[in-house]
């Protein structure tokens, strides 16, 4: 079979062998592919630079055949490496937690052209400064619309009323995926109280740009309570990022 070309976002690697690795990648015309990396642990053989997490490149694969479960990459050619964010140890996690949760929430096989130019977008935008947290979030609810979980935030799930500036508040159930007003909250056992400034972000991503950072690292906090709530974990990444992201938005309250 003739192999295929694709542009393509490493994710992730990991050894297979002292002189192969498997290696996930993210491709434009053909979404998921895993596959093994023959040689690429060898320095002689090519740049092992184009098969980093993280890379942007032209792919050349073999699709797995009969029972095997494995594509075969056959070359990688690097178009983008990312120096930009081994300066800036934020905007590196960052990028790491969007490949980490691109890999989490997207099968196999299946494509999403949307995202792929909105994960080149978002990793361009860290590699050249960008604030992480901007990023997270807009690329976050790109991810979510992409895998079918975006949240209802304009009205109650129960009631079908508008709740948001009603004195007894808002709350975020994930697992229905939309907003409960507060005559509906005890109809869900799993929730979360909603702040309205953070509401107003998810329901306006554009003006991102002009929010204060805590209210974007609000926005964000609900954003990560609703990927656990659907991954049934917290990632690494996720782990590492937030402090983080938690004293700049510290550091930028105390200039303001």
């Amino acid at each position: 079979m003739a192999a295929l070309k694709d542009q393509t976002i490493c994710l992730r690697t990991h050894p297979y062998s002292e002189t192969s690795q498997i290696v996930i990648l993210f491709g434009r015309r053909y979404g998921k592919v895993r596959a093994i990396a023959k040689g690429s642990r060898r320095p002689q053989r090519g740049n092992p630079q184009t098969l980093e997490t993280l890379s942007h490149g032209q792919t050349l694969f073999h699709p797995a055949r009969g029972e095997a479960q494995l594509a075969t990459l056959q070359s990688s050619d690097a178009i983008e490496l990312w120096s930009g964010l081994r300066r800036d140890m934020l905007g590196l996690y960052a990028a790491q937690l969007l490949a980490e949760l691109t890999d989490q929430f997207t099968a196999d096989h299946d494509p999403h052209e949307i995202l792929f130019d909105a994960l080149l977008a978002a990793l361009r935008g860290l590699d050249q400064g960008g604030r992480a947290d901007y990023v997270l979030l807009d690329y976050i609810l790109t991810l979510l619309e992409a895998a079918g979980l975006a949240p209802q935030w304009e009205r109650c799930g129960e009631c079908g009323n508008e709740p948001a500036g009603t004195k007894r508040g808002v709350y975020f159930s994930s697992h229905r995926s939309t907003l409960l007003c507060g005559d509906c909250e005890q109809m869900a056992a799993e929730k979360r109280a909603v702040d309205f400034a953070a509401l107003s972000l998810l329901r306006r991503p554009e003006t991102t740009l002009n929010a204060p950072a805590h209210v974007v690292l609000k926005g964000l906090d609900l954003l990560f309570y609703h990927l656990r709530e659907q991954l049934g974990k917290q990632t690494r990444m996720m782990q590492f990022i937030y402090p983080l992201l938690q004293q700049r938005a510290k550091t930028e309250s105390v200039r303001s």
